[in-house]
């Protein structure tokens, strides 16, 4: 989805075409392409040798309609020869298509669909997706030529270290080249004049929004052709996937007068571009920004009115580059200083900054490589032009939030960016055949935390990633101490409690020590979760700040942190924990804001349920009265009251019901317990709603509804449900007698 592609640079005035010398046009690209350029009044150029040759269109002539344009500025003139000496437009002979031609691109196709493509949100593979790519591919086949893929990807390492290992390629890397190697090489068994894949880093383009200095994606660029290079070696061909960067694409050194670059910038008079985030810049990669935005860039105002539309889907996507942009910039020490506020207005500049440089380096990429197959690390539709691709290779690695082969795969905060290497890391788990692409913050945090051991290792070919194994499992809990063991000193709460603890270790005698309050404590909730779950917990002792013990496995594996084995966290002391908090069972758990705030809702809803039965038991109880005293007086039932007619009177009635009594029949008592077993049931689920803690006993987890902690937002929620259910289903008269 494109926010906006309007605008007046070079990209949205000229046409490149292909034709021949009778004037028939072979292929054309860019926004005026379905225009015959017969039919316009464009100034065309072409190319004899390095000269350019200004002449007009229609076979060099001139339209007779047309009155003289002036002659190209600097700028254009330079961007013509760019386009004409570095755009491949892939025509190197006579089409011819056949059914065997016809059959192979079918199989190529398949095979893409099989082993590459990513499948996103709303995706049009099948409705039309499908036959643009076989198009694009038979532009190739059909000229028995090599099938030309570009892939604008492999920028640089992200700055957050909290995501990645460092700053330079790792085995994430690694392994995403193997795996676009892999289908290289497998089109190749399909097709003999084989394919070749460009990966148009576009490093420079972006790296000043994400913060980092141009040098760093020079030297990332560097180490990642080398990587490349060593896996073709291993794989038998180092010509199937190449590198070109933005520097490459406008190859500054040799159109520049003697490779002044100052001189350059003077001569194309390029406007400056914003700079948000404060980084290191090369003369060389600024100057390539100026020229992509001067002449493919879209108009800012018409993006900024796409976004300013109030549309769903729009505002969603910049909403989520803002996110993600948030979360890139949170360690970056330009961000430092600033208020969460500050960050997130920041990270919403640094975001439409992105989005103009996006689409700009699109247009650069279509005039460039125009009937190239254009993939994308995005999550597009499939479509066309561009088709999403997956980086890994599903059947062995596994992108995913946590440090478990069955956690919840990774989503993008901005719903677009497929995981990739450059905003992950990779980690392999002991005695697991899959490998996990995730943040590397949770791999340095289980190591911190001492839940997991090993640490970041290299391969035979240098790159890291991170090894980890599950720790061993710790020794069996103290026993409890009984009444006969202890001898409380009643001086203090912090007064020591001379305790007898029996604690077993493998080879060790029976040792004897002496225990705080604290520890007893801990020992007594130890044992009674053991008797009430059957399950065998650690309780650590607490520290001296106050009594709020960690709960951990016997199976090894703690929950440092505050966090349990499923990621949940816990406390038995009040608390304001919002995000990884669970409630009742692992699979409800809060992953996000979005996802506390509903479950806030819930609660409120749930309570306002509670007081909604409660006025049901009432309404149920009035109607069975008002049917009995409805059912005395149409027999002619004996009432002490009496009008002075001899009639019964309205008025007694309700007290002749009262004095007499009404006992429901079986079906009326059977409903009425009815609603009083849903009533307590909501009662009690509101009790529990408390989030529970999560234990795990042999390998399955269940939920234990004995240690709860207890979260502050949950409770007011509970109360704010309390006082709005009671207001809307208790609002009844008052007095009135027992119909009312």
């Amino acid at each position: 989805m494109e926010f906006s592609n309007e605008g007046k640079s070079f990209y949205h005035r000229f046409q490149p075409y292909l034709h021949q010398g009778s004037g028939q046009r072979l292929s054309s690209i860019g926004p005026r392409q379905l225009q015959t350029p017969h039919d316009t009044n464009l100034k065309a150029y072409r190319q004899n040798r390095d000269v350019l040759d200004n002449n007009r269109a229609h076979n060099g002539g001139k339209n007779s309609n047309s009155t003289e344009e002036p002659e190209p500025t600097a700028f254009d003139a330079f961007f013509v020869q760019l386009i004409l000496g570095q755009a491949d437009l892939c025509v190197h002979s006579t089409f011819t298509r056949s059914a065997q031609t016809d059959s192979t691109n079918e199989d190529i196709v398949d095979f893409f669909d099989s082993y590459l493509r990513y499948q996103g949100k709303d995706d049009k593979w099948a409705d039309c997706g499908r036959s643009y790519f076989a198009q694009r591919v038979r532009h190739f086949t059909a000229q028995n030529a090599t099938i030309e893929f570009c892939l604008p990807a492999f920028p640089c390492k992200s700055s957050n270290r909290d995501k990645v290992t460092g700053p330079d390629p790792d085995r994430g890397e690694e392994l995403a080249l193997e795996h676009l190697h892999g289908f290289v090489e497998a089109v190749e068994q399909i097709y003999p004049p084989g394919a070749k894949l460009w990966i148009i880093s576009d490093g420079h383009v972006f790296s000043d929004c994400i913060g980092v200095d141009d040098v760093d994606v020079d030297g990332y660029g560097e180490k990642l052709k080398k990587m490349n290079e060593a896996i073709g070696l291993r794989r038998g061909s180092t010509t199937r996937v190449g590198f070109k960067s933005l520097v490459d694409l406008f190859q500054l050194a040799s159109v520049g007068p003697q490779g002044n670059l100052a001189g350059l910038t003077g001569i194309l008079n390029v406007p400056n571009i914003d700079h948000h985030v404060k980084t290191e810049v090369t003369e060389e990669a600024e100057l390539c920004r100026r020229i992509l935005m001067a002449g493919c860039g879209p108009q800012k105002t018409a993006v900024r009115a796409k976004i300013d539309s109030k549309d769903p889907a729009i505002t969603a996507l910049y909403r989520g580059f803002s996110r993600f942009m948030l979360e890139d910039l949170e360690h970056h020490p330009h961000t430092q200083g600033l208020s969460r506020s500050q960050q997130k207005k920041l990270s919403a500049k640094v975001a439409f900054e992105m989005i103009l440089r996006n689409q700009a380096y699109s247009n650069l990429v279509e005039m460039l490589f125009p009937n190239h197959v254009r993939l994308s690390i995005h999550a597009h539709n499939n479509a066309g032009p561009k088709f999403g691709i997956q980086l890994f290779d599903a059947s062995q690695v596994r992108a995913v939030e946590g440090l478990s082969p069955d956690g919840q795969l990774m989503t993008s905060l901005d719903l677009l960016h497929i995981p990739t290497p450059w905003h992950n890391s990779v980690v392999q788990l002991a005695g697991s055949n899959t490998i996990l692409v995730t943040k590397a913050k949770l791999a340095r945090s289980a190591l911190a935390a001492g839940s997991m051991t090993g640490g970041l290792v290299e391969t035979e070919q240098q790159t890291a990633y991170f090894s980890l194994a599950t720790r061993p499992s710790t020794p069996p809990i103290p026993a409890v101490p009984n009444d006969a063991e202890a001898a409380v000193d009643a001086k203090g709460d912090t007064a020591a409690v001379t305790v007898t603890v029996t604690v077993e270790e493998r080879g060790m005698p029976t040792l004897r020590k002496r225990a705080t309050f604290s520890e007893k404590a801990d020992a007594v909730v130890t044992a009674v979760v053991r008797r009430n779950t059957g399950s065998l917990f650690i309780l650590e002792p607490s520290s001296c700040a106050g009594h709020d013990t960690w709960l951990k496995r016997s199976s090894g594996g703690g929950m440092g942190g505050m966090s349990g084995g499923s990621g949940c966290k816990i406390s038995m002391l009040w608390n304001w924990n919002t995000i990884d908090s669970c409630f009742l069972a692992k699979s409800w758990k809060i992953t996000s804001n979005g996802v506390f705030a509903g479950s806030c809702i819930g609660v409120v809803l749930l309570v306002m349920s509670l007081e909604m039965l409660r006025r049901g038991v009432k309404e149920y109880d009035r109607f069975l009265i008002n049917k009995h005293l409805k059912s005395r007086a149409a027999v002619g039932s004996p009432v002490s009251g009496m009008s002075d007619d001899g009639k019964p009177s309205a008025a007694s009635c309700p007290a002749v019901a009262a004095s007499q009594g009404y006992r429901p029949t079986l079906l009326e008592q059977a409903i009425r317990a009815l609603l009083h077993m849903l009533q307590f049931a909501v009662a009690y689920f509101v009790m529990l709603y408390v989030p529970s803690v999560v234990f795990k006993s042999n390998q399955n987890l269940t939920t234990g509804s004995l240690a709860m902690y207890y979260n502050g937002y949950i409770i007011i929620c509970i109360f704010i449900g309390a006082y709005l259910g009671s207001f809307i289903f208790h609002w009844e008269p008052l007095g009135g007698g027992a119909t009312n």
